[in-house]
């Protein structure tokens, strides 16, 4: 009878050397890193969750690099731990809140790494408390760039719909209404709509404010 050979499962990589390679100087190997983390990040989880802070700050270095795989592929890989149930990004959230913003403004002639630098900060507030979002929304809405305070705006739209305590996001809300960029005052108006439609009050909350 035939022996069945059957092949061993492959272990997956030790976060040691992933993160080892994220910070090389050569963008191969951060490259090769980078896709190591992104196709074994369920066996990894724990390594990840201990080096949480470490791994971010890397991949956020290597979202900014000129070489747009690189950044494509580093971004990818972050919005995919930031969706991730097992990862909790809450304790790091405002350093990737704002990093991810200037991301959004930095790659602003690079289409696709634009808009996804963008669609990973929306992930972001998407996955953290409600709390933590508000605070980092009310931080950041003061953002020089339009293309900044219009995805902040689109992120407070969102977050209303999370919450029914509204009161801390009106002062954003209402400077964000008056900007001066339409496409920031449209997303703005979306939020405001959305609030309306879930209080009753809420022309009263609003004179309460100010």
């Amino acid at each position: 009878a035939r022996l069945e050979v059957h092949p061993q499962p492959q272990k997956p990589p030790k976060i040691e050397k992933i993160i080892e390679k994220l910070k090389s100087d050569e963008w191969s190997d951060q490259n090769d890193s980078i896709n190591e983390l992104n196709n074994s990040l369920d066996q990894l989880i724990q390594g990840v969750n201990t080096n949480l802070r470490e791994i971010v700050t890397s991949l956020l270095e290597c979202s900014a690099s000129l070489r747009s795989m690189l950044a494509k592929n580093a971004l990818n890989c972050l919005q995919k731990m930031i969706k991730s149930k097992s990862i909790d990004f809450e304790p790091i959230s405002d350093m990737c809140a704002s990093s991810l913003l200037q991301l959004i403004t930095a790659h602003k002639s690079k289409h696709f790494i634009y808009e996804l630098s963008g669609d990973t900060f929306a992930a972001l507030i998407e996955s953290i408390s409600v709390n933590k979002a508000t605070d980092i929304l009310k931080n950041e809405y003061q953002r020089k760039h339009d293309d900044a305070r219009a995805k902040v705006a689109f992120c407070i739209s969102s977050l209303v719909q999370r919450t029914n305590d509204f009161s801390p996001l009106l002062k954003p809300l209402v400077s964000l209404v008056q900007d001066r960029n339409p496409d920031v005052r449209k997303q703005a108006k979306s939020a405001v709509v959305y609030m309306k439609a879930k209080s009753p009050s809420f022309n009263q909350l609003l004179a309460a404010t100010f």
